[in-house]
């Protein structure tokens, strides 16, 4: 048997916590409190990873669909059709296949995709020219609710360690 990636972090956060604090702690007060928040982070990443390809698959398919919606109502628009070719450029091949995706792949394209939402947020909140009503109204709609799913998706994850900020 090997060991996996939890144990791997929990043996990184024994090692964390049983040999260097009690080393540091009389010596090196900033270099305990780095330690201690360098552990809490080793606790995210054992809580989050045993279901990280299910969330970046979920976050796929949230921001593929955002993506198609916005692109869609602003299709005739002038002012966004940077965006929208964009986004037809990055979704021409449709979703993701995410049970056949290695994990850096799927950030990678997740990312990727976020960086379009960006883009999208900022040509709706600061048009080129005046935006003619309802196609920005639905393209505002659907990228909006997407970043209201995405911070519940990130609210939830946070609460796993009990922790808000």
């Amino acid at each position: 048997m090997r060991p996996d990636l939890d144990d791997v972090l929990a043996g990184l956060q024994r090692l964390l916590l049983n040999d260097f604090l009690p080393a540091l702690a009389t010596s090196a007060p900033f270099l305990v409190e780095q330690a201690m928040y360098a552990n809490l982070l080793l606790e995210y990443c054992r809580k989050s990873w045993p279901r990280l390809h299910l969330a970046l698959a979920e976050e796929h398919g949230d921001l593929c669909a955002t993506l198609a919606a916005s692109a869609g109502a602003l299709r005739g628009e002038a002012a966004a059709k940077d965006l929208v070719a964009a986004v037809d450029a990055e979704l021409v091949h449709g979703v993701t296949d995410v049970t056949r995706t290695a994990l850096d792949a799927l950030a990678a394209r997740n990312r990727t995709l976020r960086d379009l939402v960006a883009r999208a947020v900022k040509l709706l909140d600061e048009p080129p020219e005046p935006p003619s009503g309802r196609a920005w109204s639905a393209a505002r709609a659907a990228v909006d609710a997407y970043l209201v799913r995405a911070a519940g998706r990130q609210y939830a994850d946070l609460q796993q360690l009990g922790l808000i900020w």
